[in-house]
């Protein structure tokens, strides 16, 4: 993981200056076409074309022109910030690239605050106190197998405790 976080940094370094050796202001033919080069040899786990599967093309396009690596979690997401000096921290653009699939339920709090800029400093670099309570998050079951189904639901066979003593049914009189 950190072996690829460090190749991604690398062709970050990489796009942002020119052929010529100087700073780019604006993306150019040749630096588009080592992106996609990159991408294609899948030298940047997690940003190569397979990365498409969990996220949207413009996500991705946006990563490979303007993205800088900030970190990555244990559950293979991929956090960037927007390359190019800004006034605050707090305007600055952050996004999430999914790993496995887009599911907004593995990213991780410290993250999410990260994310929602209300830290400056992303996880890795300041990490939030684990409280006592938390506990590892869970997916998203509705319309799986592994659904919760109350006793009664249909697809249990509908049948469920019959009413004890304490429940009278209406009667309209």
């Amino acid at each position: 993981m950190l072996e690829a976080m460090e190749l991604e940094r690398n062709m970050n370094k990489a796009i942002v200056l020119s052929t010529e050796g100087r700073a780019a202001t604006h993306w150019t033919a040749r630096g588009v076409v080592a992106i996609v080069r990159a991408a294609l040899a899948g030298r940047t786990k997690g940003t190569g074309l397979k990365a498409l599967r969990t996220n949207s093309f413009f996500t991705m396009l946006q990563t490979w022109l303007r993205g800088v690596l900030v970190g990555a979690d244990e559950y293979g997401n991929r956090y960037y910030r927007e390359r190019g000096k800004v006034r605050s921290w707090r305007e600055e653009r952050r996004w999430v690239v999914f790993g496995i699939a887009a599911e907004p339920t593995t990213v991780p709090p410290g993250w999410v605050g990260w994310l929602h800029k209300r830290f400056e400093l992303p996880p890795d670099e300041q990490p939030l106190p684990v409280p006592k309570w938390e506990r590892e998050p869970q997916p998203n079951l509705t319309g799986t197998e592994g659904a919760y189904l109350p006793p009664g639901a249909l697809q249990r066979g509908g049948h469920r405790a019959p009413a004890t003593g304490d429940y009278e049914a209406w009667r309209p009189e």
